[in-house]
């Protein structure tokens, strides 16, 4: 479950080059995340607490929303594929 939470938060927060993301179980399906920055000074930037019911994240605060919808090409990058 540690590593679904990984990827939930990796899809729908704005982790930036040269930052973190550390996932840490603290108990009964709930999870603390956090982005840490290193450059010059080690902190935390964004953190997050996430809820499972042991198959599926659940809730998360703050809400994280939806995944960033991948790019689709234009259809005048299609056509130039063909």
């Amino acid at each position: 479950m540690e590593e679904q939470v990984k990827e939930f938060v990796e899809e729908r927060a704005m982790i930036e080059h040269g930052q973190k993301l550390e996932v840490l179980h603290l108990w009964d399906g709930r999870y603390r995340a956090n982005v840490w920055e290193f450059d010059p000074k080690c902190f935390i930037t964004q953190s997050f607490f996430i809820k499972t019911d042991g198959e599926e994240i659940v809730f998360s605060d703050p809400y994280l929303g939806e995944p960033e919808p991948e790019e689709e090409e234009s259809e005048e990058c299609q056509m130039l594929e063909l």
